[in-house]
């Protein structure tokens, strides 16, 4: 939750079966690159490891917004936190899907052109793309009748 363009926070919340809150935690995730606040979260795991990426915005980044990967301990507190950077990235970030392909962490950072990243690991930056090219062709969707 957030006031405007500052103090973002983001809770973790465990629910029932009827999914009613049972226990709610303010994850503090904190890095220089997010001291305006933190939002879009993605919650994944790689292995047996729980991380947040989010969205952060600082005040000192002239504008931008940076992509910043969390390692939560057992106890969903902020273990360590990356800074990931792609140099053909935007001024304005969002929105990164995080995925995993035998033990490796992948992102899909555009679908147009596609683009899918490799994460060298946990702490370090982005060093390359793995995947980027343009769509020629628009899919058809066939619909199937019911005989």
């Amino acid at each position: 939750s957030r006031y405007g363009w500052t103090a973002s926070r983001i809770y973790l919340h465990s629910l029932n079966v009827d999914f009613q809150p049972m226990w709610s935690i303010d994850l503090k995730l904190q890095h220089p690159h997010a001291n305006l606040g933190v939002e879009d979260p993605r919650l994944f795991t790689l292995g047996s490891k729980l991380y947040v990426a989010v969205t952060g915005y600082s005040k000192n980044n002239e504008h931008r917004t940076s992509m910043i990967l969390f390692a939560l301990d057992d106890e969903y507190k902020q273990h360590h936190s990356t800074l990931l950077e792609y140099e053909a990235r935007q001024t304005w970030e969002k929105n990164w899907v995080f995925f995993e392909d035998n033990n490796q962490l992948y992102c899909v950072y555009s679908v147009k052109p596609h683009t899918i990243l490799r994460i060298i690991n946990e702490k370090s930056i982005i060093n390359d793309s793995l995947l980027r090219e343009e769509a020629h062709s628009i899919w058809k969707l066939k619909l199937m009748e019911n005989n």
